[in-house]
């Protein structure tokens, strides 16, 4: 019997069921239960505490399980095992963070709110700025708020915020991360900030392809029919072949694959690596990478309110990854993350009182279309993990 959560929940209290490989999960009380490791040793049959639900999850005890099993089959110490198991579940135990109240996922959603519209006064402070400064320039000033961050907290906590099991997948992560940012600021040279905004909804979508793809996540027929609905609304902001179509979009529709492509390594190495040391990663190295494009494209900030406008877009940039980082952190994901759609409508209100520029009808058709296909994805992402499919 392979367990899932759904099966969890339901299992009568006392009985023990096997998940396979010696695993085993017997419910004690209602909604929690202990997992054991019965394995062979000199001969003998012995049993290992692996820890209790609902604080080490299915898939954690499935994790612990076939580390310990590499312990014993290949001849390792179980003792010492044993101990650096209870050491971890006890850090486990400790750090895990209660379940959000209603409360805090109120909270979790206005900083979520609050994110999104000080990210649509960055984008609109940089489309601004185009009239004026080069792209590449324009991207090293958004990224010199969080890099002054970072190495404040670098010189806070020290080098070991720089630990990293995943080295080359951090740096790739911040080449993204930079490539993404400066396509998306091109853009804004020749589309409506709501117009580029839209098409750059399309990274979720692809975050599922990618994740099927790379990851080898199973994606179902739901969320595949959705992702196809979401790349034909994407089609319909383009509109290719159309008279109102401008091939500036292209820009941020590849910048949204490169976001995309910047999620699926965050999922990658999430499980080894702290947020703080990926963001670190992702600040230095695209500040280094535009840093040294610099020389190449400097242009005198003139006129003198330019400074102004450059050091705003920086530390709001730096407040908005802050906001939506706690958000993360207050409210539960699947609550707080569709409120990134919210940030179409300060898109809007910014482009239409700073530009003069709407959204067309069609825009808002492909908007609306893109965002839907994007919640139902999360929906059928938020039953997979309950479900375990």
């Amino acid at each position: 019997m392979r367990l899932t959560n759904a099966k969890i929940k339901s299992l009568p209290i006392g009985k023990k069921v096997a998940d396979g490989g010696g695993l085993y999960y017997q419910p004690t009380a209602v909604g929690r239960g202990k997992w054991t490791y019965r394995y062979a040793r000199n001969g003998k049959s012995r049993e290992m505490g692996l820890g209790t639900y609902p604080e080490v999850t299915l898939a954690e005890a499935r994790l612990t399980h076939a580390e310990q099993r590499k312990v014993f089959v290949g001849g390792g110490d179980p003792i010492a095992a044993k101990r650096r198991l209870v050491e971890r579940n006890r850090a486990k135990e400790t750090l895990r963070p209660v379940e959000p109240s209603r409360a805090d996922n109120l909270r979790g959603a206005l900083f979520m709110l609050a994110g999104m519209f000080v990210f649509a006064a960055v984008d609109a402070m940089a489309k601004y700025s185009t009239d004026y400064l080069p792209s590449l320039q324009i991207v090293w000033a958004r990224y010199m708020g969080l890099f002054l961050g970072v190495v404040f907290l670098i010189g806070f906590r020290g080098f070991i915020t720089m630990k990293s099991r995943h080295r080359p997948l951090q740096l790739a992560r911040g080449v993204a991360a930079a490539m993404s940012a400066t396509l998306f600021i091109i853009g804004l040279n020749y589309v409506a900030l709501a117009d580029a905004i839209a098409v750059t909804f399309i990274a979720p979508l692809v975050v599922t392809i990618l994740g099927a793809l790379v990851l080898g996540e199973r994606v179902g027929p739901h969320r595949w029919t959705a992702t196809v609905i979401g790349f034909l609304g994407t089609l319909v902001v383009i509109r290719p072949g159309f008279a109102s179509f401008h091939p500036g979009l292209i820009f941020p529709f590849v910048a949204a694959i490169l976001f995309a492509v910047r999620q699926i390594i965050s999922r990658h190495i999430s499980h080894h690596d702290r947020t703080a040391t990926t963001v670190a990663y992702t600040s230095l190295t695209a500040t280094f990478l535009l840093t040294c494009a610099m020389p190449f494209v400097w242009t005198p900030i003139e006129p003198a309110h330019l400074f102004l406008v450059l050091a705003a877009m920086s530390l709001l940039s730096a407040l908005g990854e802050i906001l939506v980082i706690r958000a993360l952190e207050v409210g539960l994901a699947v609550f707080v993350s569709p409120l990134h759609y919210t940030i179409i409508i300060w898109a809007s209100l910014y482009g239409f009182l700073l530009f003069g520029q709407f959204p067309d009808f069609w825009t808002w058709v492909g908007a609306a279309i893109i965002t839907a296909s994007g919640l139902y994805v999360m929906h059928r992402e938020r039953v997979r993990r309950d479900s375990d499919d």
